[in-house]
């Protein structure tokens, strides 16, 4: 046998050793990354998908206080929450932060 498969034979042994604390701090870190990503997503507000001639009616009606426009994606804020009907829910909701397309 040469060295090289001593050498092999030995960190073989080393990662079995610890396998499964190594299992362990990876599930750790696993669910801290989760945790993380999901408790980032809750701190952003809700934007609903609304029609762009609702978007109108909103505008027309002085409800909106900002817009960004990106492409040919529009999102916005209404100053106050207004009962909206959103074909994903099938149903209206309270709306403050939008988003349609044009």
């Amino acid at each position: 046998m040469n060295r090289n498969d001593d050498q092999m034979k030995n960190i073989g042994g080393i990662l079995k050793k610890y396998q499964s604390q190594l299992f362990i701090a990876s599930l750790f870190l696993l669910v801290f990354v989760l945790m993380w990503d999901m408790g980032k997503s809750q701190n952003q507000p809700q934007k609903y998908e609304i029609g762009y001639s609702q978007f109108m009616e909103q505008l027309e009606l002085g409800n909106v206080i900002s817009v960004t426009l990106k492409a040919l994606h529009l999102t916005g804020e209404l100053k106050k929450d207004t009962s909206i009907y959103i074909d994903q829910y099938k149903t209206t909701r309270p709306v403050t932060f939008f988003k349609t397309y044009l």
